[in-house]
């Protein structure tokens, strides 16, 4: 009967039905409070959860009997936007479509008073953490700041190896024309990898390629990247056990050990190029 139908047509069609035969009135009225409860359905998984909320409301008014079923309905709806989350952050991250799911949570938590907020919180620093290594294995640098700073900030906890593989991906070859751009941000993931895992030379050699490849830009405020950067792979030389690697670093080392500060933008572009030249 209501097939095919649009759902304002069929909401006139049904209240006609109720205004022609009132001696139907009940099972017109749970008719409509079905199609107003399927409807909220409909508009809430499609981000409208203002006309959701109005329409389980509507339901509700055409018959009390249906509020279990709509509560279940509601926490279905509040189900679907953290699952939505959680696959967009695994599958392909899109920060401002998650952002978006969870204001979509918050709005339900507050319209339908869920106790829900912490819940939220948690979900959404776990998620964005997700969503900040799988950006960092594409090398997306932008937006693997913002989600890992996003993450941290709700209290995401976010492992050394994590936080050493947002420092790898900025200091990789396609990104080394935005490194000084994102410098602050690598260096903070690249440092607080190194914390957490102390002993780990190869979190210490990457700092140090870091320091290396900025040394005498203006992030190198005191003058010291390249010492640093000399001590770091020195330390990631002492730590690794595959002889050729330690070999490969020693070279590095002995490289950079030939500049002298000031150094300037063509020294760099040549420090650039012991890490970098094929």
């Amino acid at each position: 009967m209501l097939e095919g139908r649009s759902f304002d047509d069929g909401h006139k069609m049904l209240k006609g039905l109720r205004e022609a035969h009132p001696e139907y009135d009940k099972e017109i009225r749970n008719l409509q409070a079905h199609y107003f409860m399927k409807e909220a359905e409909i508009k809430g998984k499609s981000e409208n959860i203002d006309k959701a909320d109005e329409y389980f409301e509507q339901a509700l008014i055409l018959n009390q009997d249906l509020k279990s079923e709509i509560e279940n309905k509601k926490r279905s709806l509040v189900q679907h936007y953290f699952d939505m989350a959680k696959n967009d952050a695994i599958e392909k991250p899109n920060l401002n479509r998650i952002h978006r799911y969870y204001e979509y949570l918050k709005k339900c938590e507050q319209k339908w008073d869920m106790n829900i907020e912490e819940k939220i919180n948690k979900e959404k620093a776990e998620t964005m953490r997700v969503a900040g290594v799988t950006l960092a294995g594409k090398g997306e640098m932008n937006d693997v700041v913002e989600a890992m700073n996003q993450s941290s900030e709700l209290g995401g906890k976010i492992a050394a190896g994590e936080w050493n593989e947002l420092c790898a991906s900025g200091i990789k070859p396609e990104n080394i024309d935005k490194i000084e751009f994102l410098y602050d941000q690598i260096k903070d993931a690249c440092e607080k990898a190194v914390k957490l895992e102390e002993e780990h030379g190869g979190y210490k050699g990457n700092l140090g390629i870091l320091l290396a490849v900025t040394s005498g830009s203006e992030k190198d405020t005191e003058g010291n990247h390249l010492t640093g950067a000399m001590e770091y792979l020195k330390e990631f030389q002492n730590w690794s056990t595959d002889e050729n690697l330690k070999r490969q670093i020693g070279e590095w080392i002995e490289k950079m050990s030939k500049y002298k500060y000031p150094i300037n933008d063509k020294k760099r572009e040549q420090i650039k190029d012991i890490f970098y030249s094929n």
